[in-house]
């Protein structure tokens, strides 16, 4: 409650970023699509839950800021509002796929899903390459956990979505990139990163 409806929440449908104040008073002007993103599939788990209508609502309002705000020309959502960068980060990217996914299903919208399947497609172009799993942005540096586990999770999102066999090939290669490239039997974890972790192409 204290997120959805206090100062947190500005009336474009965004989330803010944080707040300066320890009563959630004076929040910081950055609107984070990953923060928008997670809060979007918040509302919706407790829409689905039933804890009522005013979630649902919050969930639309969040989507039509992701949509709206956020949306570049290109179809791909920059990383922030108010922060400066317009980039375009492949696990921003592919955690907001999955949220749309989800609000989709919730909303019994076909057109979200094409949209958020689109996306993750024009995404995984501009990012991904054989071997050597998906890179932080278009041309960026490749081999970084964070990228390739979102990205593996939103093509089973996808795969789960629509039913398509790539997308399910592609969350299963990614997932072997992130094992055979960051895997670590000494600490039983996964580095952060792959050894060669560098600079694309």
């Amino acid at each position: 409650d204290a997120i959805g409806w206090g100062d947190l929440s500005d009336q474009d449908g965004g989330f803010f970023r944080y707040s300066d104040g320890a009563d959630w008073s004076a929040p910081r002007p950055e609107k984070l699509l990953t923060v928008n993103s997670a809060l979007l599939d918040l509302m919706i788990d407790a829409a689905v839950a039933g804890h009522g209508q005013r979630f649902t609502d919050r969930a639309r309002a969040t989507l039509e800021f992701i949509e709206r705000d956020l949306r570049r020309a290109d179809g791909a959502w920059r990383v922030a509002v108010g922060a400066g960068p317009a980039r375009v980060l492949t696990d921003a990217n592919a955690v907001t796929v999955s949220a749309l996914l989800r609000a989709a299903q919730a909303f019994g919208d076909e057109r979200l899903a094409g949209r958020a399947l689109r996306t993750l497609e024009d995404v995984l172009l501009a990012s991904y390459k054989p071997g050597t799993g998906v890179a932080h942005h278009g041309g960026g540096i490749r081999g970084l956990l964070t990228d390739n586990i979102a990205m593996a999770a939103a093509s089973l999102d996808a795969w789960e979505a629509a039913g398509q066999t790539p997308h399910r090939m592609m969350a299963e290669e990614l997932v072997h990139y992130a094992v055979r490239t960051m895997w670590d039997d000494a600490s039983g974890g996964f580095f952060d990163r792959a050894a060669a972790a560098g600079e694309g192409d």
